[in-house]
């Protein structure tokens, strides 16, 4: 007998174990977390485990199982569990239960599936739970295996649902083998007059038997038991007999009618009237079918054959279907989401079903009264259709057909095909197939783009003439024609700019497209280039490009403007794309608030959702090498800085998201302001030291130059000497840090009080509110906290403050300094900078809710606070 001491399989997304023997005990185990290894498009986790025993001809065993968010040819199921316990005792015992959540599949939606049996192999109970939002249904059978036949009772079988109750009249007999399955009659029935009949008994190879059912005056309302997102109403009735004897003189009939309305996503299908019918026996197959849709249209579908019955389609028959007036609207689910059609659409298809699935069939499609519309937030973008037609032949190994298409004020396009799908089910491509195609567009774009991409594209118009054929085969197809694109315009609102005459010129040869000429316009200058993208295998196998301009305008928004000269080349192989070449920026405008306008978080902030995964893209490969050369007319007036700006940068990079520079950056001619402070930048410099592109370091000197003469005695005697004070900016611009500088050197103190008053610091206290709030101004936010908590104790107040304030047409600014004399008590000072303007202001706490606070100045008065706080 085989014993495995330790068997352990790995592989993809899998792993298993057992051990045992399986006379005794056979142990086992399994892992799936990536069930795709074994059917191809699934995905989920999957645990399972149990034991296993073989012994005197009997088996035994139990098993458990557990999953979450599986998905498997076209089920899903977000919840698994299962266990199952066979004994190896007499009688033999028999249990298990089977739940699932979330079952679906396409349309079909079921909260909560459950499955339990009881008892013995020899005498079992078997109950089943099935529930949704809308209902429930709820089943109970007795059964017995024996011999290899299983025989129940369905004792019970109800439900209830938005439409009603129903139930299971009486209980109903089952047999179940390898050769026979029976079902005695089974009738249930519901409110209203609902009735239904089923049974069967079918038997052997060939096949013999029967199988029938009927229903009559069924509620559709109940399918929304298991359909959430459909809405079905209406009534339905029909039967089908199926009757299997031997040589051929099987009998098959049906006939269903029903009328009712559907609604799904908005769209509502009314069905006035219903019909088929279907008769098959040794004479052969008639079927029909006819769907009234009222203003919709009309559908009907036919289908003979002189062969007898068989599983499947007939191998031979005629079939033929009709659309009469249909609505276009009915297949919006079939269109993108911002594109729609609204039109009476008419057809016909006819064909011959042939042996082993093939077809011979030819049809039409006509629109009448037809309109193509976009929409997006903005508006709506249509297009009359003055004639559509589409006529096709599948026959043999060729699809093949023409299309016609003229849109009012929108141009016209025609098509003519030859495509290598083999007239045979199911449909699949010959790759090797031979392709014709030829096509023929003169075309007016009148918003389109702008209502396929809203966010990039605004106010779009051009024409579009396009002349091409297609030929070779559908894995190596070869493309001749000619592309042309003229007096086309179009506004960019992520960067503010108007490109006018756009036109480009392209030809097509085989595996290859060159595009001869490209030039656009905007603001005062222009771009143009040419190149050529070559093809293999549908994929982009070469480029090779070249773009030039002179004072193109790339940007034109509130907060910048500037203009570019490239002169760029691009060469592109597999998996990379290489970039040289330089710009040229002759007019640059970088516009700003003042220092401080603009509020940071600090860095102890904590974003909500921060740390949730994002989602990860594939870094652009490229090799790009392109030097950034700034023109004379290049400012930058942002964040207190006002200068012109020189110098050159080379940008690098091997993925798009990881840029590189080089280079240097410097502000010549400028000034420095914060809070009405105005230093000269005697040195600035933006180095990129080949790091990321976002990460320079600066180096900034910004002064301000005081001459005197030495106080010696109190009086101001000798020559005049300079005296220079002012900051230092160094770090990077997402931590700059700010420090003090003075020549000769001095204290912090000093160095404050010669940038604010042009002279050394002294005792007037008078003097300490300006000089807080101007060291608030120039280190805060800069990493200079430390210097900035030194200089607030020096001059004395716990607050200090600078604020604007309105009075009448006119404005002033007042510094304001304050203290707190007592934990409860506090006392604030405030004086104009302009004027004699002042005020006096006292607040106590006079409990933790109420505070009472006086001012007095110009205006004199008090209030009285009442404290709310909110957790």
């Amino acid at each position: 007998m085989l014993r495995l001491d330790r068997l352990f399989l790995q592989g993809s997304g899998f792993e298993a174990r057992a051990a045992g023997s399986i006379g005794e005990r056979l142990s086992w185990a399994v892992q799936v977390s990536d069930p795709s290894a074994f059917v191809p498009g699934s995905a989920g986790r999957l645990s399972a485990s149990g034991w296993i025993r073989r012994a005197k001809e009997r088996l035994a065993g139990a098993a458990t199982v557990r999953g979450s968010n599986i998905s498997m040819t076209g089920v899903r199921v977000s919840a698994v569990e299962a266990d199952a316990v066979l004994g190896s005792g007499e009688p033999q015992r028999l249990g298990g239960r089977v739940y699932l959540k979330g079952l679906a599949r396409g349309p079909v939606r079921i909260g909560t599936a459950e499955l339990k049996t009881t008892g013995t192999v020899g005498n079992h109970t078997i109950r089943v739970l099935l529930e949704s939002r809308e209902g429930k249904m709820e089943a109970a059978l007795q059964g017995r295996y024996e011999k290899a036949v299983w025989y129940g009772v369905l004792e019970t079988l109800n439900g209830r649902d938005t439409a009603g109750s129903w139930g299971l009249r009486d209980p109903a007999s089952l047999v179940v083998s390898a050769e026979r399955t029976s079902v005695s009659p089974v009738r249930i029935a519901g409110t209203g007059g609902e009735s239904v009949d089923f049974s069967m008994d079918v038997s052997g190879d060939p096949m013999r038997g029967f199988f029938s059912a009927r229903w009559q005056k069924i509620n559709l309302a109940r399918l929304d038991f298991i359909l959430s997102d459909c809405q079905i109403r209406g009534l339905t009735e029909g039967h089908v007999r199926a009757d299997f004897r031997e040589r051929d003189r099987a009998t098959v009939s049906s006939a269903v009618a029903l009328a009712g309305t559907m609604t799904l996503d908005g769209l509502t299908l009314d069905v006035k009237e219903g019909t088929g019918k279907l008769d098959w026996d040794k004479g052969g197959l008639t079927a029909s079918a006819h769907a009234d849709l009222g203003r919709s249209g009309r559908l009907a579908a036919r289908l003979s054959s002189t062969d007898p019955p068989r599983a499947g389609l007939p191998e031979r028959g005629d079939f033929r279907l009709t659309a009469d007036q249909l609505d276009a609207a009915l297949l919006k689910p079939f269109f993108p989401e911002p594109l729609s059609m609204t039109s009476a659409l008419s057809g016909s298809a006819a064909g011959r079903l042939l042996p082993r699935s093939r077809l011979d069939a030819a049809g039409e499609v006509k629109l009448t009264q037809g309109a193509f519309s976009l929409q997006d937030k903005r508006g709506q973008v249509t297009a009359h259709a003055q004639r559509a037609q589409l006529r096709w032949t599948w026959r043999e190994k060729t699809l093949s057909g023409d299309v016609d298409l003229l849109l009012t004020n929108h141009g016209s396009l025609k098509a003519d095909f030859h495509l290598p799908i083999p007239a045979k089910l199911p449909v699949a491509i010959e790759e090797e197939g031979p392709i014709r195609l030829a096509v023929r567009a003169d075309m007016r774009e009148k918003g389109l783009l702008s209502a396929l991409f809203p966010s990039l594209i605004q106010e779009s118009r051009g024409r579009f003439d396009l002349d091409g054929n297609v030929s070779g085969t559908w894995r190596i197809p070869n493309v001749h024609g000619t592309l042309k694109i003229e007096q086309a315009d179009a506004y960019l609102p992520t960067t503010g700019i108007q490109l006018s005459d756009v036109a480009m010129d392209a030809r097509f040869e085989d595996q290859a497209v060159h595009i001869t000429s490209f030039r656009a316009h905007s603001g005062p200058g222009s771009i143009e280039g040419n190149g050529t993208v070559r093809l293999k295998n549908r994929e982009i196998r070469q480029i090779e490009a070249r773009l030039e301009g002179e004072r193109f305008q790339v940007v034109r928004l509130p907060e910048m403007e500037m203009l570019a000269s490239p002169r760029l080349t691009f060469e592109g192989l597999p998996g990379v794309l290489k970039v040289r070449g330089s710009i040229t920026i002759p007019e640059l405008l970088i516009r700003g608030g003042e220092r401080g306008a603009v509020s940071r978080p600090s860095k102890d902030v904590v974003m909500v959702g921060e740390g949730r995964a994002k989602e990860r893209r594939r870094p652009v490969p490229v090799d790009l090498e392109v030097r950034v050369v700034l023109g004379d007319r290049a400012f930058v007036k942002a964040e207190g800085v006002d200068a012109r700006m020189e110098g050159d940068v080379l940008l690098a990079a091997r993925f798009l998201d990881a840029m590189k520079a080089t280079g240097e950056i410097r502000l010549k001619d400028g000034t420095y302001s914060a809070k009405g402070l105005r230093l000269d930048i005697t040195r600035g410099r933006i180095v990129f030291e080949g790091a990321r592109a976002d990460q320079p370091r600066l180096d900034v000197l910004a002064l301000r130059t005081v001459a005197e003469r030495p106080d010696q005695a109190g009086q101001s005697l000798g020559s005049f000497r300079e005296v220079k004070a002012g900051v230092i900016i160094t770090g990077t611009p997402q931590a700059p840090l700010v420090r003090l500088y003075s020549e000769p050197a001095m204290s912090d103190a000093d160095v404050m009080s010669y940038i604010v008053l042009g002279r050394q610091a002294g005792a007037d206290a008078s003097k300490a509110a300006m000089l807080g709030a101007a060291a608030e101004a120039l280190l805060s936010g800069g990493g200079s906290e430390s210097t900035l908590s030194r200089l607030k104790r020096q001059f004395g107040p716990d607050t200090v403050d600078m604020k604007s304030t309105r009075a009448g047409t006119a404005s002033q600014s007042i510094i304001t300094v304050g203290k707190y004399l007592q934990p409860d008590l506090y006392v604030s000072y405030g004086r104009s900078l302009f004027n004699e303007d002042y005020f006096v202001s006292l607040r106590y706490a006079l409990s933790p809710k109420w505070e009472v606070e006086s001012k007095a100045g110009a205006q004199t008065g008090a209030n009285l606070y009442f404290r709310i706080e909110f957790d």
